[in-house]
């Protein structure tokens, strides 16, 4: 991850396990609603197409992608984090 520039401290962070989805945080910055994204269910797709190379357990890897992301947010000053589940069909 790479970030630079200014950071809000007022802002909150989305934890997105909706697939196919994300946050706009563009849009929501221009609203005056500062925002992180992270897409956690894109992470687990890309770590799945990895998995014949490197075996790993699939609900151990989205523990340590959610602890990192949450953590990575709260180091950038996020005040509140939320996650974004996939709406039942």
């Amino acid at each position: 991850m790479v970030v630079d520039g200014q950071h809000e401290q007022d802002s909150i962070g989305i934890i997105n396990w909706d697939v196919n989805s994300t946050l706009d945080t563009a849009k929501s910055n221009r609203a005056g609603l500062p925002a992180y994204n992270h897409d956690s269910w894109s992470i687990q797709q890309a770590l799945a197409s990895l998995d014949s190379l490197y075996p790993f357990d699939p609900n151990e890897m989205a523990i340590v992608d959610t602890m990192t992301a949450v953590a990575t947010m709260k180091l950038l000053g996020v005040r509140d984090i939320y996650p974004r589940l996939a709406l039942a069909a």
